[in-house]
């Protein structure tokens, strides 16, 4: 879109213990457009750190001191008759990770919500559909038909622009001067008199002349040279 892409990027990471020791969580950054500033912003979790205990009743955990002998050799013997046998590992600390992932996701939904935020307030380019619509070379030359029957300069004018910017294909056109010179031989002329008729603004009565008659001819000449284009095109691409 013309206003930017918006991404939500989530981050999990888990931290599984097998030992009691300190551990630490590296500095995670996460960089975003601000769509406010025009600049790259970036996201950052500090690092930190965790420290694990060791499980509740493990044999690490106890004071080697008040442990007496016939204690010890009873724990070893119930540990080599379990020798084959799988011990469950429960960590205390199981609930860590869950904590980490929570918190990453927090972060990245605040990110994605401040970003559809700024989305929403930024303002944006509406392509406004053009109020006027190119008329057709048909009714321009229809106009200038019932203008020459009245013999209406100013209609005939209006009607001229308009024939001009439909068989030219040209919007910018929009004086009388700008159509006389893409035309030629006695349509140019009529066309420069009209034109000349309008600026001296007197009160004689202007006579069309011929001019639908000339823009007539002019339209299905333009045609046929159009046409005959198209097929030298399409016979040099033949011959390639």
């Amino acid at each position: 879109s013309g206003t930017g892409v918006t991404g939500v990027q989530q981050i999990k990471v888990a931290i599984i213990p097998s030992a009691a020791s300190t551990y630490t969580l590296p500095t995670i950054s996460i960089p975003w457009w601000n769509t406010t500033t025009n600049t790259m912003d970036v996201a950052r979790i500090n690092a930190r750190t965790f420290s694990v205990e060791p499980e509740a009743g493990s044999i690490n955990s106890l004071d080697s001191k008040n442990i007496s002998p016939t204690l010890v050799n009873q724990i070893e013997s119930i540990n080599a008759g379990n020798n084959n046998q799988a011990v469950p590992q429960v960590s205390t600390n199981s609930s860590l990770p869950w904590k980490i992932s929570t918190l990453l996701l927090s972060i990245s939904l605040l990110i994605t919500l401040q970003i559809l935020w700024k989305r929403k307030d930024a303002p944006t380019a509406v392509k406004k559909p053009s109020s006027q619509k190119t008329p057709s070379v048909k009714a321009a030359l229809k106009d200038i038909k019932q203008a020459c029957m009245n013999n209406d300069a100013q209609m005939s004018k209006d009607a001229l622009i308009r024939w001009g910017q439909a068989l030219f294909i040209d919007d910018s056109l929009h004086s009388l001067g700008d159509l006389s010179k893409k035309v030629d031989g006695k349509l140019s002329q009529n066309i420069q008199a009209l034109n000349a008729y309008l600026y001296r603004n007197n009160n004689e009565n202007w006579i069309c002349n011929h001019l639908f008659d000339l823009c007539d001819k002019y339209t299905e000449k333009e045609k046929s040279q159009s046409k005959s284009h198209i097929t030298n095109d399409k016979l040099v691409d033949l011959y390639k």
